[in-house]
């Protein structure tokens, strides 16, 4: 499906996209200062002001009392299309429920790893295994191009398999498997993709970082991880 127009939709969707905040900003354009901005803290759900290295925070573009975009102009316009953060750049809406907020599709798009994911995951986080979450195995479904990962939930007493879109091809399932136990509580976000490439024989370099990253957002949306550090002080 093509992606809309934005002029187009606009009267449907009323700028939906810039009425529920979250409009999260790269490295590079906090550094630049182009944009109003404050800090927000994913755990808590509210402005942070501590003076603190935390996984939860992100910097995001600054909202009004109502939530929507400082840029938000009266006639549901960007006053700032032309050099918008990348994030807006990369948003799409379809025509239906989806651009009114519905919940359709959003484990996939979870699962995408979109920029806020990414960028979530600095390099000294540490994660370890869920102990109420075990991974018993991996499958490459080629015929699909999915990895299928078979969990056992000991909380629910029950198995189940999920998938997300291939990220490494030609991987085996015991390749990956050993990524996974990397993620033992005592390796960083950055030792895991250093070690990862030297498993997979791989140049340690900015595609492997987002490739591995894509696959710690997965698990640790499936719960099989949780993070060792907390949103504390």
């Amino acid at each position: 499906m093509n992606k809309p127009v934005c002029s187009e939709m606009l009267q449907f969707c009323r700028a939906i996209c810039c009425r529920q905040g979250g409009v999260m900003l790269s490295p590079e354009e906090i550094d630049s200062g182009a944009f109003e901005s404050e800090v927000f803290c994913l755990k808590c759900k509210e402005l942070c002001e501590k003076d603190i290295e935390c996984f939860h925070r992100i910097t995001q573009v600054k909202r009004n009392p109502d939530g929507t975009c400082v840029y938000l102009g009266a006639d549901m316009k960007c006053t700032i299309y032309d050099t918008k953060p990348q994030i807006c750049s990369l948003f799409h809406c379809r025509p239906g429920a989806e651009i009114f907020g519905a919940e359709k599709d959003r484990e996939q798009s979870r699962l995408e790893a979109s920029g806020r994911e990414l960028i979530r995951l600095s390099g000294g986080i540490v994660f370890a295994p869920n102990p109420m979450v075990k991974l018993k195995s991996i499958l490459n479904d080629k015929r699909l191009n999915k990895n299928v990962f078979l969990i056992n939930d000991l909380g629910f007493c029950k198995d189940s398999a999920k998938a997300i879109d291939t990220i490494f091809k030609n991987v085996g399932e015991e390749t990956l498997m050993n990524i996974f136990k990397l993620f033992d509580g005592s390796r960083t976000i950055d030792q895991v993709i250093s070690e990862s490439a030297r498993i997979l024989e791989k140049k340690n370099n900015e595609e492997l970082a987002v490739s591995i990253k894509k696959l710690t957002a997965a698990w640790e949306y499936f719960n099989l991880i949780v993070p060792v550090l907390s949103c504390t002080g």
